[in-house]
């Protein structure tokens, strides 16, 4: 089993890396899923508005449980749940609901386009609150 530390760390920065190529690709964030899984703990992103053109969100965010949700011949690690947010400020902003054996948090990151036309996210702001309040219910390994 990793260290819990390593796997939050890991699972922050691929969330980050994720959201920083979609919004260079797309312009914009769709929800998506990932898993570290194997020995290894390779990520696995899973983006459902790639087979669902058009689809509400309450379709997406469905699909990305069921996909965090189902048994895997692999360990895994650690799971996360992305999912942009609307805020009535006009913020941008994205949330990461990231579990691992051991621990569930809601990491928030802001974003913002640069003068020069990138895109920056700031530092991810913890919190204990999450989206899915009973949890992710992802099969931990042991």
């Amino acid at each position: 089993m990793k260290d819990e530390d390593w796997t939050l760390g890991l699972l922050l920065e691929i969330v980050r890396q994720t959201a920083q190529a979609l919004l260079v690709q797309r312009g914009a964030l769709e929800p998506y899923g990932v898993k570290l899984i194997g020995e290894e703990a390779r990520p696995l992103t899973f983006f459902p508005a790639d087979s669902r053109p058009g689809a509400e969100q309450a379709e997406l965010l469905k699909a990305i449980l069921e996909d965090l949700r189902a048994p895997s011949a692999e360990p895994l690690h650690g799971v996360a749940l992305v999912l942009a947010v609307d805020t009535e400020a006009g913020q941008h902003l994205f949330a990461a609901q990231i579990e691992s054996a051991s621990f569930r948090v809601l990491a928030l990151f802001r974003y913002w386009r640069a003068p020069d036309g990138t895109f920056v996210i700031g530092e991810p702001e913890l919190k204990n609150e999450l989206m899915v309040a009973e949890g992710l219910d992802w099969p931990r390994s042991g």
